[in-house]
């Protein structure tokens, strides 16, 4: 082999193994593409809609602020509407992916299925801040009845975004005239959920303060 065509073969391989990277380059960008469209966008996924909110043109509410209806829909894509006013209610933003949440939602459940534990108020688990294949199907991960009353879907986060829900679970209890009287973050078990339901119940009719 000259040197010539020694060099040539050096130059082909060098090319190849260009080639070869700039492959692999283009596949782990489109991969990184595609989980961040999802991270963003679990909708694409998900044949579910975001909560749609009612009778308020603030862009979020917070402690002492009436909560308006909520519609949206369940995992089965069944209608659900959420309406604080008339009773007190609890409010539970849980995370498939969140260990903590399914801790909690099991032992709800077990509890309310035993006849140990019957809530005074509703409750309404609202799964939140999906994140595409982790822990997937999310219904699945999530043992959402018979813990809660009523599932509302929230694919986007929408729902989180508007009530402030910086962890998972984080719950929200409201009085019968529907407003928030108490944000609690972290694991409550039932007599402490019992415990503000009460105080929300007693809330009623004193204002939003």
């Amino acid at each position: 082999m000259t040197a010539t065509t020694a060099a040539a073969t050096r130059t082909r391989r060098r090319r190849r193994l260009l080639r070869g990277v700039l492959v692999v380059m283009g596949v782990v960008a489109l991969v990184v593409g595609a989980a961040v469209t999802l991270v963003l966008r679990p909708t694409l996924v998900m044949d579910s809609s975001d909560p749609v909110w009612h009778g308020s043109s603030s862009d979020g509410v917070g402690t002492g602020d009436v909560l308006p209806t909520i519609t949206g829909t369940d995992y089965a894509g069944q209608p659900v509407t959420v309406t604080p006013q008339g009773r007190p209610m609890a409010l539970v933003f849980v995370a498939h992916w969140c260990t903590y949440c399914k801790g909690e939602l099991k032992e709800l459940g077990e509890a309310r299925a035993s006849g140990a534990w019957v809530p005074s108020a509703p409750v309404v688990a609202v799964p939140t801040r999906h994140l595409p294949f982790v822990s997937w199907p999310p219904q699945d991960e999530l043992e959402l009845e018979p813990a809660a009353d009523q599932v509302l879907v929230d694919t986007s986060s929408s729902l989180a975004r508007r009530l402030g829900v910086t962890g998972v679970p984080q719950w929200f209890f409201t009085d019968a005239d529907g407003v928030i009287r108490e944000s609690v973050t972290g694991v409550l078990d039932p007599d402490e959920i019992d415990r503000y339901l009460s105080l929300a119940a007693q809330a009623s009719g004193s204002g939003g303060g």
